[in-house]
């Protein structure tokens, strides 16, 4: 039985470098490595853009929001300060 946890120790120790070199040799090979700006195709069409206007608010009587919610405390923080 002891030969056996033996052979499992050294076999899950030895398993941690083999994992790691074989992902390193998988991740960091500098040729094969995925560059995006040279091998994906692009293709544009004609674009356009337009901006459409809608309206302009000007000479507002106040600098608050009515009926803006600022001092009202939402969330867990808030339930946590009425616990005590």
């Amino acid at each position: 039985m002891d030969d056996g946890l033996v052979i499992l120790g050294f076999f899950l120790i030895l398993i941690g470098p083999i994992y790691y070199f074989a992902m390193s040799a998988r991740y960091r090979n500098k040729n094969k490595r995925h560059l995006h700006e040279r091998e994906t195709p692009v293709s544009m069409s004609n674009m356009q853009q337009y901006d459409i206007y809608q309206s302009t608010a000007m000479e507002q009587k106040s600098s608050r929001i009515k009926g803006e919610n600022s001092n009202q405390v939402k969330g867990t923080l808030a339930a946590q300060g009425k616990k005590k």
